[in-house]
């Protein structure tokens, strides 16, 4: 082979790539840990939080959290990592990560030894209060004061005595002498060992506490030790943390046994309760915990109805799921703030992925763009004009529950960041170009909401300036195409979308071109947690097809497994064995006659082929439409 051919870069002779997570980003996400970032850190962000990163396995979650770390990091901010698929053997999770926790808070750059005795001097001095320690407190510190006096004394009466004593040539000065350096010395060795032990303690305060739990066989006696170690779980994080935020990375919890992540994720839930200062980053496939809280739960699901009415939902209350993977579902949707999808990397950067001189992406991470000030203000100052336009506009949508509204500010100002960013927003009320915050504001509600809707806009983005124009009067019912007439009878998108501003220089209607602007720069939005709660968006009708029966290839049961792993995976072959290996548990529940569709466009590669190999043969525009509509659609 030649010197040219060698060189050439095209080739895969570089030899094996690593498969291990980055903190060099090679696929874009840089835009995305930027943002991020500045959402979290901002001076108005109020921990504790939980920011779920989310995706399928392999594309990109633990080299995303890496890259956000690395740049919290830099910038002295105090951050932890646990892994629980590594720790996942142990027999308590919880404790392992707690010990891991103090661990890497005592081991941080931004935490010297000196740092960490006077922690421990502070945890000392709160726990003073703690009334089962009290006579264990007060005789160690009388000890140590009884000690040290004999200890100091020492030396003062040997400068006084000493030469009376030595003078002495009789036995009992001489034996005056030895008691008194005696005891000095023991005295001495008391007052270190016990100090040893003490800085001991201060400089590890957990350790002891765990030891002594994990080894109780007694139950009662370790739910007595969880009750009080989370009463004193906040004076440790404080002593340890000056009452700045600590950024928690946990990834791969998809990884772990199911009861193992399932109480992983309840404790972590407890811990958001009492300790503020807590921001939690977790890497997972909602799916899979979703499953695995619910396999958690089993034994109480049947004693739950098959659906109830939420108190929090409004007056009228809403239905709700409580069977299997829905409980999961609504169970996580309760304590993670802020979800972010992974967007699918460009075509250009995963072509670049095989090469050998493989640099970072061109969305270059490090790159962060700083707001502009105008729009940080209306953001993020508490009376914002923009913010009071935004509340008034969407709260009716989300029927005033104030989770769902405190979430959609959380994916909204994470949205606009994006969009600043990529120089999307407009500046000010005076811009000609660029899309308002009011108008974003629509945008990520309707994404919420009507999820099909949205599906439908950005492969046909006429349908939602066609619905806007009728909202608002400009359009008559019958002038409407076939699609958009669809959505005529949603009284409550027709008001979102009608919806005006009293201040007639601020744009607030959202057409099909500036819902195009805003998707090219917005993560995907989860499929499983945030999904409608509208019972008036319209079921897309499917045609029915006489097709064979996929049952008969892979059995029933399975059935709906293959199918999603399949939509999942487009035009990639399948042999029998892999969709059984990549089958997850699923929550679909296809109705006949979408799963008589997908069945009549799975395709084999050739009957001579063996194993015999599958296929999705579908068009990408036809399977991201399936890939995004939720769970109703496709049961109903």
């Amino acid at each position: 082979m030649t010197d040219g051919q060698k060189k050439s870069g095209d080739d895969l002779s570089v030899g094996i790539s690593s498969d291990q997570p980055t903190t060099q980003d090679t696929i874009g996400f840089g835009p995305y840990s930027d943002a991020l970032k500045l959402l979290l850190t901002h001076e108005t962000t109020e921990p504790p939080l939980t920011v779920s990163v989310e995706g399928k396995w392999g594309q990109g979650k633990s080299s995303f959290m890496r890259q956000l770390r690395k740049k919290l990091d830099d910038d002295d901010y105090r951050t932890v990592e646990f892994n629980p698929w590594r720790h996942e053997a142990d027999e308590t999770l919880w404790a392992t990560f707690v010990l891991e926790f103090f661990r890497q808070i005592r081991q941080s750059d931004q935490q010297s030894k000196l740092d960490n005795i006077r922690a421990g001097l502070r945890l000392f001095r709160l726990r003073l209060d703690l009334g089962k320690n009290i006579w264990e407190t007060s005789r160690n510190i009388l000890l140590l004061t009884i000690l040290a006096f004999g200890l100091l004394a020492f030396p003062v009466i040997l400068y006084f005595h000493g030469p009376s004593l030595l003078a002495d040539s009789s036995q009992n000065g001489i034996l005056k002498w030895i008691l008194g350096s005696s005891g000095a010395a023991v005295s001495g060795v008391a007052l270190l060992t016990l100090g040893n032990r003490v800085t001991s303690r201060l400089m590890n305060p957990i350790r002891v506490d765990f030891d002594e739990y994990l080894q109780k066989p007694n139950y009662e006696a370790r739910r007595t030790f969880v009750s009080e170690f989370h009463e004193d779980f906040k004076r440790i994080v404080d002593s340890y943390t000056d009452e700045e935020p600590v950024f928690v990375f946990i990834d791969d919890l998809d990884r772990c046994q199911i009861p193992k992540a399932a109480n992983l994720m309840q404790s972590i839930n407890h811990l958001l309760e009492s300790h503020p200062q807590l921001i939690f980053v977790l890497g997972l496939d909602r799916q899979k915990i979703a499953a695995g809280i619910a396999a958690e739960n089993e034994a109480i699901l049947p004693y739950l109805s098959n659906s109830s009415t939420d108190p929090s939902e409004g007056e009228e209350g809403e239905r709700i799921s409580n069977t299997g993977l829905d409980f999961g579902y609504r169970y996580l949707e309760k304590f993670i703030q802020l979800p972010l999808n992974l967007p699918r990397p460009k075509e250009e950067d995963t072509r670049d992925l095989l090469r050998p001189d493989q640099e970072e992406s061109t969305n270059q991470s490090g790159s962060e763009k700083s707001l502009e000030p105008i729009i940080e203000t209306a953001l993020f100052t508490r009376n914002s004009e923009t913010l009071e336009r935004v509340s008034q506009m969407i709260s009716p949508v989300l029927n005033n529950n104030p989770r769902r509204i405190k979430k959609f500010g959380n994916v909204y100002r994470l949205q606009a960041i994006l969009a600043n960013q990529e120089s999307v927003l407009a500046i000010d009320e005076n811009s000609e170009e660029g899309v308002t915050l009011e108008q974003l504001a629509k945008f990520v509600v309707l994404r919420i909401q009507w999820p099909r809707l949205s599906s439908v806009s950005r492969r046909n983005p006429t349908v939602l300036t066609e619905l806007t124009e009728y909202a608002t009067g400009e359009k008559a019912e019958n002038e409407l195409s076939e699609l958009a007439g669809l959505w005529t009878d949603s009284d409550s998108l027709l008001t979102l979308l009608a919806y005006e501003s009293q201040n007639e220089d601020v744009e607030m209607e959202l057409r099909g071109e500036d819902f195009l602007r805003l998707i090219q720069v917005a993560p995907p939005l989860d499929r499983g947690g945030e999904t409608s709660s509208e019972s008036d968006e319209p079921q897309i009708p499917l045609t029915d097809f006489n097709t064979p029966n996929l049952s008969k290839l892979f059995g029933k049961p399975s059935r709906s497994k293959m199918i999603e792993v399949l939509l999942n995976n487009p035009n990639e072959w399948f042999t029998q064995r892999e969709l059984a290996e990549e089958a997850d548990v699923s929550r679909m529940t296809i109705n006949r006659n979408l799963a008589a569709f997908l069945e009549s466009n799975i395709v084999e590669e050739s009957e001579s082929t063996r194993p015999r190999r599958f296929k999705l043969n579908l068009d990408s525009e036809i399977v991201q439409l399936f890939q995004e509509m939720d769970v109703d659609t496709l049961s109903n």
